[in-house]
């Protein structure tokens, strides 16, 4: 009785020394496939940051080139303006000049006739 006591003994703690290995390779494979699924989401994030990255280099880019473009086209029309001034000096000096020489002329003319 004895031996089938401590057989029965034995084929209950092989049954159990199964179910804890048993247990512990469903624990290795659920930490390995929590694991793998951590690394599938951080590469997920990755992505989605590289691509936000790359999102915010392209506006970055577009803006300074708008900004380029804004500079240029302020230069342009500070140069048109300054140009219109110095055509406007140059009329106005014209002017200034036929006044300067039609008082002469008539001055010259008043004295001759004097």
């Amino acid at each position: 009785m004895e031996g089938l006591v401590r057989e029965e003994e034995e084929r209950r703690m092989h049954l159990e020394a199964e179910e804890l290995l048993r247990l512990e390779e469903e624990w290795m494979y659920r930490g390995a496939e929590e694991r793998l699924e951590e690394e599938r989401l951080l590469q997920k994030e990755a992505e989605r940051l590289q691509e936000e990255q790359l999102r915010r280099e392209e506006e970055e880019r577009l803006l300074l080139e708008e900004v380029g473009r804004l500079e240029e086209e302020e230069r342009l029309k500070e140069e048109r303006l300054e140009e219109e001034r110095l055509h406007r000096e140059e009329r106005s000096g014209c002017v200034e000049k036929r006044r300067n020489d039609h008082v002469e002329q008539t001055a010259r003319h008043s004295y001759d006739n004097l």
